[in-house]
């Protein structure tokens, strides 16, 4: 009788083990699932920053080629995130209404681009669309090295390009960077 006893406490106390075990076992694979999205994300995230920096990058380098030859142009094709709606040139001092028609969207970029008077004539709009990913979405294009940069771009009025605009494709901004001589800034034009 004793005996039984003893073997019933011992069989409990293993079921308990065994359960805290299973239990540990639930929990770390909870939390190796969970860093294992996280990581994912965060390279995801990476990755949506770098494709931004890069077409800001091209965009800069085109301008710079082109500034000062005599008319040529350059295509400019980009397939960013879904969070950035247009891609537009403007100077925050210069963007007026009949610039950009009637589009609500367009009417409220204006607005908020007068806060701007640092030199930007680049932008990601929405304004806030970028900020997930650790970037501006104000960009100053210019010439130069960055110790000697000049202002070479064009941006008179406001030019906004959205998605598919152009080529009919619906995730891809298309525009043309374009120098119609060497005496003449770098002007962007739709393709």
């Amino acid at each position: 009788m004793k005996r039984g006893k003893t073997l019933r406490k011992k069989n409990k106390k293993a079921a308990i083990e065994m359960s805290f075990q299973f239990l540990f076992s639930i929990i770390l694979i909870v939390v190796v699932v969970f860093v294992g999205f996280y990581v994912i994300r965060m390279f995801l995230n990476n990755a949506e920053k770098v494709k931004l920096l890069l077409a800001v990058d091209d965009i800069r380098t085109k301008v710079d080629d082109l500034s000062g030859s005599d008319d040529s142009q350059s295509l400019m094709n980009f397939k960013l995130n879904s969070v950035v709606k247009y891609i537009c040139f403007a100077n925050a001092s210069l963007c007026k209404q009949k610039d950009i028609g009637n589009n609500p969207e367009l009417i409220n970029f204006c607005r908020d681009i007068s806060n701007f008077r640092n030199g930007e004539n680049m932008f990601f709009y929405p304004l806030n669309s970028v900020g997930k990913y650790n970037v501006v979405s104000a960009f100053e294009i210019y010439c130069g090295l960055e110790s000697q940069k000049k202002n070479c771009l064009n941006v008179s009025k406001a030019i906004c390009f959205f998605r598919g605009q152009n080529l009919g494709h619906p995730d891809e901004f298309s525009f043309y960077v374009w120098s119609p001589n060497s005496n003449s800034p770098v002007y962007i034009k739709a393709a």
